[in-house]
């Protein structure tokens, strides 16, 4: 009896520690795949060309982008970007000077993914057509923490294709921004004519381009709004001689008053046809003598990814 009791006792005991051995080991796969699928998505924020805006060569502490993420199929297709139901829908991800946090947690998907980021952060009403607009006076500077109107005029856009958790070795996601509309630097010149200096008071203006845009935040296309009218934009100073402005992608077609430079009184005035690329730097050089009929202007170089 006593060693049927034993026996019983020991299959008793051996079951006993296979069932915990296994629930063990249960445990140990669920927190795995637990930790695996709810591990936060980081991101890595590149800006266009290293440099960036008037204050500095990098994103600062405080900037805002806006991050959307979408999942591949069960056949390996990427899903379209909509305006609601994407993985991540518009997250605002803020920038501490080190580190770009989420406002909301993305969390890594067991598929691939497309992650999309634009700045500067804001509504977005459409994800095909949002409306966007550049200022119409550039010069006013940052005031605390609201930014320039150069710098909010700019749009920045960014992707990264067919990404996983896996195959990004657990690192961050990294976005490289490109800029997506068309800047002008003016370069001021002195004529064999022209005395003194260029005044404090001086201002520049780019006439007969329409402020207003679409932008298909997919693929970063950033078109001319065919309801906007053209205006007048006021270029930002960046040094004596150089001002430059933030200008909608279009064509100017006809020769229409384009340019012009202001100072003491004196208007120069510039007419001419102009094709504003998109994500291009426009260099226009301007050479001013005593008389505003003297006034010769010269389309200097492109340079694509500024």
């Amino acid at each position: 009896m006593k060693k049927s009791l034993f026996l019983l006792f020991s299959s008793v005991l051996s079951i006993l520690i296979v069932s915990c051995n296994g629930f063990q080991d249960a445990y140990k796969y669920a927190v795995v795949v637990a930790v695996h699928y709810f591990s936060d998505m980081d991101f890595a924020m590149n800006y266009p060309g290293v440099k960036t805006k008037v204050s500095g060569n990098l994103f600062e502490a405080g900037d805002t982008v806006g991050i959307y993420v979408t999942k591949y199929s069960e056949s390996e297709m990427p899903l379209p970007l909509q305006y609601a139901g994407n993985h991540a829908n518009n997250i605002a991800a803020v920038y501490s000077g080190a580190l770009w946090t989420p406002n909301v947690r993305i969390y890594w998907p067991d598929v691939n993914v497309d992650v999309y980021g634009y700045y500067p952060y804001t509504d977005i009403v459409s994800v095909e057509e949002q409306p966007f607009s550049v200022a119409l006076d550039q010069s006013v500077p940052a005031n605390g923490a609201t930014m320039s109107t150069y710098e909010a005029s700019d749009f920045l856009w960014a992707k990264s294709n067919d990404v996983n958790q896996d195959s990004n070795s657990g690192g961050p996601v990294v976005l490289t921004f490109s800029h997506r509309l068309s800047k002008v630097v003016i370069k001021l010149l002195k004529g064999e004519n022209f005395s003194g200096t260029f005044s404090d008071d001086m201002n520049i203006f780019i006439h007969n381009t329409v402020p207003e845009a679409k932008i298909n935040l997919a693929n970063g296309a950033v078109v001319k709004d065919q309801a906007g009218h053209p205006q007048t934009i006021k270029c930002r100073r960046v040094s004596e001689d150089t001002f430059e402005a933030l200008i909608v992608p279009q064509k100017i077609t006809y020769r229409l008053p384009l340019i012009e430079i202001v100072t003491q009184g004196i208007s120069f005035l510039v007419e001419d046809t102009f094709n504003f690329k998109p994500g291009v730097q426009h260099t226009i050089n301007v050479t001013l003598n005593s008389s505003p009929e003297q006034i010769i202007i010269d389309i200097g170089g492109e340079v694509e990814g500024w």
